[in-house]
């Protein structure tokens, strides 16, 4: 974090206006408190926080816990975001704002709509909310990740439900073909206009 520093600034007013030099060195103090209890910078951007150690899920019926452990330094403001898809690339996946916590409890289904038995990959990374993310941990192994598969319930088989398409979170693509971004990784996104249907009188 780049902290503000006026004082070149001020040891030259100092010289003919104490009073002004002091106001000064307040502004100054309470900028970068502000800056460093909310986990910005008043200069430039943050820099992202250190990657996470690990990530550990286990599975009972349809209920997975995940967990992360993080022993960076870090600050008040840290957050984390936990990411799941149904392919090891993920290529769309859905993600869960962990907020300040490192769990949480997450039912899936077990099998897809046609009840095929689906596969879920997780992963998981920190943010601050003006700063890129850390890099990503998998469970498993980032170029092989570990599959984890629900046990559905006593009763059946489990839930046959294929999950919807993921649209992403923060200033990423709603699409969400852009894991990974968390909070996002740049400050704004134009607005996204709808596709409009051909040949219908959709929109009139």
């Amino acid at each position: 974090m780049s902290l503000l520093d006026l004082s070149k600034h001020t040891q030259a007013i100092q010289v003919r206006d104490r009073e002004t030099a002091a106001a000064l060195r307040l502004v100054e103090n309470a900028i970068n408190h502000m800056a460093k209890s909310s986990g910005s910078s008043p200069i430039g951007e943050p820099s992202a926080p250190s990657p996470i150690q690990q990530l550990d899920v286990k599975v009972s019926g349809e209920t997975a816990h995940a967990t992360i452990t993080d022993n960076s330094p870090l600050t008040r403001n840290i957050h984390y975001f936990l990411e799941y898809a149904t392919e090891p690339q993920f290529l769309a996946p859905h993600i869960e704002h962990l907020g300040t916590s490192r769990g949480r409890i997450i039912n899936l289904p077990t099998n897809g709509d046609d009840g095929t038995p689906q596969n879920y990959y997780f992963r998981a990374y920190s943010q601050y909310p003006s700063s890129k993310p850390s890099e990503k941990v998998t469970f498993g192994q980032s170029h092989a990740p570990t599959p984890v598969v629900m046990q559905g319930v006593p009763t059946n088989g489990g839930t046959n439900m294929t999950l919807l398409p993921s649209t992403g979170s923060g200033t990423a693509a709603g699409n969400g073909q852009q894991g990974g971004f968390g909070f996002g990784k740049f400050q704004n996104r134009p607005a996204v206009l709808p596709k409009r249907s051909v040949g219908t009188n959709a929109g009139r």
